[in-house]
């Protein structure tokens, strides 16, 4: 038994065995595979796109990290160069300490505040140094 589609594309033979076979009838002729090589070239392609976006995605997450770092210890200079003025006020003496936080601060393991006091010369004031 023989069964043609209308374009020819394809046929259903029965084979002696009693089996079906499909036979897929090619006119491509030389340009077979071209379709595999365009897919093949497009999935490329969208992978380098994909690999591209998250390796921006990955530099702007950790940029941002340590802007936040850099904003986060901008602001623990200034808590503690603002304790050093208060501390003087109380006392004229006081020469400065380091101040470790209970919670650290978002990806830091630790952190703490050192401040020195340099002593005031004559009639100078005091010099305040926070790291």
């Amino acid at each position: 038994m023989k069964i043609r589609h209308k374009h020819n594309q394809w046929r259903v033979t029965i084979a002696p065995t009693g089996h079906l076979e499909n036979q897929s009838l090619r006119r491509c002729g030389p340009r077979r595979g071209v379709s595999i090589l365009i897919v093949l070239f497009l999935m490329t392609f969208g992978m380098a796109i994909i690999f591209g976006l998250l390796t921006f995605s990955m530099n702007h997450q950790r940029q941002l990290a340590r802007q936040i770092q850099a904003e986060q210890a901008s602001w623990m200079i200034e808590a503690g160069l603002g304790w050093a003025i208060s501390q003087l006020a109380i006392d004229p003496n006081y020469q400065g300490e380091t101040i470790r936080l209970e919670v650290p601060l978002k990806d830091y393991t630790t952190a703490e505040i050192e401040i020195l006091v340099s002593p005031a010369g004559t009639g100078d004031q005091p010099s305040i140094s926070v790291s």
